[in-house]
């Protein structure tokens, strides 16, 4: 495994890739919580303005729905295949996973 790269590498990669605005918050990039890494694979452009801001709604919207539908979720599966996994890639803590799964259940109707 190489060394991580540095944080001057990562801000380059990032406005490079349209990314120009970056709210760190605990490690994360906030709006709906990304790793900055995640930021890299995941984000998307919602509102089609050219570059990827998680401060935009459309834009965190369009990447949270890239990084689970990338990690395996498909339709309402919340608490099993598919859908869960992709909750397990978001967050690794249990109680989190669980609540959001039911949360997301009560909101679809289940």
């Amino acid at each position: 495994a190489g060394s991580a790269p540095s944080m001057t590498a990562v801000s380059a990669d990032l406005a490079a890739r349209g990314v120009r605005r970056l709210l760190v918050e605990g490690g994360q990039a906030v709006h709906t919580q990304f790793l900055t890494g995640n930021v890299l694979r995941y984000g998307v452009d919602g509102n089609g303005d050219g570059r990827v801001d998680l401060t935009n709604k459309a834009d965190a919207l369009a990447s949270t729905a890239n990084f689970l539908r990338s990690n395996g979720m498909r339709g309402r599966n919340y608490d099993g295949g598919g859908g869960y996994g992709a909750i397990q890639a978001w967050n690794a803590a249990g109680v989190y996973q669980k609540a959001i799964a039911y949360i997301a259940a009560a909101i679809d109707g289940g």
